[in-house]
């Protein structure tokens, strides 16, 4: 496993789009958070920071994804997963080696992104001339809502990455195809709409009641739930389809 973990990390970083999305996601996180949430702010209360936070995770969580996305479905593109393959002792060592890559690459990018969001914040708040008060942070909360939002966009383009391994179809369908499918479905299911995979997501950073969407709690248990039943088919069709 130690093997496959660091093979899967060179890859990773061996990737050009993995610089071009950090460098976008670097630059949306400054301009979103140091202009205008902090130097063009509305008002600063108690809560400033916390959404600052909120802010990066939301606005992060999905280019990061794709990272991960990436480099499922480049491998299949460009064959080298006939390379992986034969290294490693069994399928399921890889599969599981490019799950905990994957929960690296979330959990180290949100961390370096929200200091970053939060700096960036503050600093535009102190160029406008204007001052923060005593901040209240539910850190817990904050922390593990928001690690299951994180978390749970890279599970779900990793899982899609495995299923579709067309790296085309597999971006449509990550970042355009789900949404609108979702939306479409949540005519139908109206207040049961929060059971589709990518509103549970949503939901587990959710801080007004909105029609369709459950609270973050009852969120993050259907958000893991999709994420053990879609992995389980990603793992077992990893394991007993063809590598073409």
């Amino acid at each position: 496993m130690n093997a496959a973990l660091r093979t899967e990390i060179r890859k990773v970083l061996s990737i050009r789009s993995t610089y071009v999305i950090v460098g976008l996601l670097a630059l949306i996180t400054l301009i979103m958070n140091g202009w205008v949430m902090g130097y063009k702010h509305d008002q600063l209360d108690n809560t400033f920071v916390t959404e600052l936070i909120r802010a990066t995770f939301q606005g992060t969580s999905f280019l990061l994804g794709l990272i991960v996305l990436l480099q499922i479905t480049h491998e299949y593109r460009y064959n080298t997963i006939y390379y992986t393959m034969t290294l490693a002792r069994s399928r399921t060592t890889i599969f599981f080696a490019k799950v905990l890559v994957a929960t690296l690459i979330m959990f180290t990018g949100a961390a370096l992104f929200m200091a970053l969001g939060v700096a960036s914040g503050l600093a535009g708040v102190a160029v406008s001339g204007d001052s923060l008060g005593t901040q209240s942070i539910a850190w817990s909360n904050l922390l593990t809502h928001g690690g299951m939002y994180v978390w749970g966009a890279g599970m779900y383009a990793l899982i899609i990455g495995f299923i579709l391994r067309s790296q085309v179809g597999a971006i449509v369908v990550y970042l355009f195809g789900a949404s609108i499918a979702e939306q479409l479905l949540g005519l139908l299911l109206k207040s049961n709409a929060g059971y589709l995979p990518f509103k549970a997501l949503e939901g587990t950073l959710m801080q007004v009641p909105v029609m369709g969407v459950f609270n973050p709690e009852k969120s993050m248990v259907i958000v893991l739930g999709w994420v053990v039943l879609a992995g389980t088919a990603a793992w077992l069709l990893f394991r007993h389809r063809d590598a073409n």
